[in-house]
């Protein structure tokens, strides 16, 4: 597993660097994350950013390259969290299937749920991760 991870999971920040990672480059949204799924079905929602990944690097953090690591964490910290939250978002603002506010009473009965909307949880996982790999 280790001697596939970063192959398959990281989103190289240069597109240059596409070769010897599993990239459909037609299909990245956002650089410098770690897929958040690998070969789904729906060839964009492996390339979603979210903070799912935190948790990954919580347990796993041998799996990762801290550089990359570190990187991947500035992105949820500045695209996912915002100043004054009290959680993190569960998808990036600026994907196509983002919506932000969760309302389980309207006719979709909450689809929404993990498509943006902040949860407070997942922000130990990312101080964690922060912990593992960032310099403060």
């Amino acid at each position: 597993m280790k001697n596939s991870f970063e192959r398959c999971f990281w989103v190289p920040l240069d597109k240059a660097d596409d070769q010897g990672h599993d990239i459909n480059t037609k299909a990245v949204h956002r650089r410098g994350i770690y897929k958040d799924v690998y070969g789904s079905t729906a060839p964009g929602a492996d390339y979603q950013l979210r903070p799912n990944i935190c948790i990954a690097m919580s347990y796993a953090p041998q799996l990762f390259n801290p550089a990359h690591a570190k990187t991947c964490l500035d992105n949820v910290a500045h695209i996912l969290m915002e100043e004054g939250c009290m959680g993190i978002k569960t998808l990036d603002p600026k994907d196509r299937q983002y919506n932000g506010d969760y309302i389980n009473s309207d006719n979709t009965h909450g689809w929404n749920y993990h498509q943006g909307p902040e949860w407070v949880w997942p922000v130990g996982f990312f101080l964690k991760a922060q912990l593992l790999f960032c310099d403060f």
